[in-house]
């Protein structure tokens, strides 16, 4: 987070590197918003990134990562949920 706040406050533009990248294959579509809208938090999927040095791969996000949740919290489990 010292970094991302030291670019903040020199006005420069924060230059990112995915930690996590979804295969093309898995044909998923996501997106943060619907997932925020309802509450849920950056370390649910991201794990605590601001006690974290580098930035790194906490959880490991595939389908049964992600089923399980949606399951836990009554969102959809329907296949075109995500997949599209």
């Amino acid at each position: 987070m010292r970094k991302v706040l030291e670019h903040y406050a020199r006005k420069e533009p924060l230059q990112w590197r995915k930690v996590t990248v979804l295969p093309a294959s898995a044909m998923v579509h996501f997106t943060h918003r619907p997932h925020t809208r309802v509450g849920v938090a950056c370390p649910v999927c991201h794990g605590e990134v601001a006690a974290m040095g580098v930035a790194r791969r906490a959880v490991a996000l595939d389908m049964a990562f992600c089923v399980a949740c949606h399951e836990r919290e009554g969102a959809s489990v329907d296949c075109l949920t995500c997949h599209h």
